[in-house]
C-alpha cells in the first residue's frame, strides 16, 4: 500500500491518495472514511471521503506494478 498527495489542479487543497493491490488492504480505511462514495473507473475501485477531517480517495487497484501505475495515473487525472 502507498500513498501520494497533491494540491489540486483548481488550487482548492489537498487531497491524499491511497493505493491497495487487495480488498483487504483498504477496506479499513474504506469504512472510517466520512460520506464515502464509490465508484469504479477502468475496472478498479475508487472511494472518496473525508478521513480525520482530510480529503481523500481510497483506491483498490488489483497486485501487480502495472495495475498500480494505472490506478495511480487515473487518480491523478481525476481527483
Amino acid at each position: 500500500m502507498f500513498a501520494i498527495s497533491a494540491i489540486r489542479k483548481d488550487g482548492s487543497g489537498s487531497m491524499i491518495g491511497i493505493i491497495g493491490a487487495m480488498e483487504i488492504e483498504v477496506e479499513g480505511l474504506k469504512q472510517k472514511l466520512e460520506v464515502c462514495v464509490t465508484e469504479q473507473v477502468g475496472g478498479m475501485q475508487f472511494s472518496t471521503g473525508r478521513l480525520c477531517g482530510v480529503e481523500c480517495v481510497v483506491a483498490r487497484c488489483g497486485v501487480g506494478k502495472v495495475n498500480a501505475a494505472m490506478c495511480a495515473q487515473t487518480m491523478i487525472l481525476r481527483y
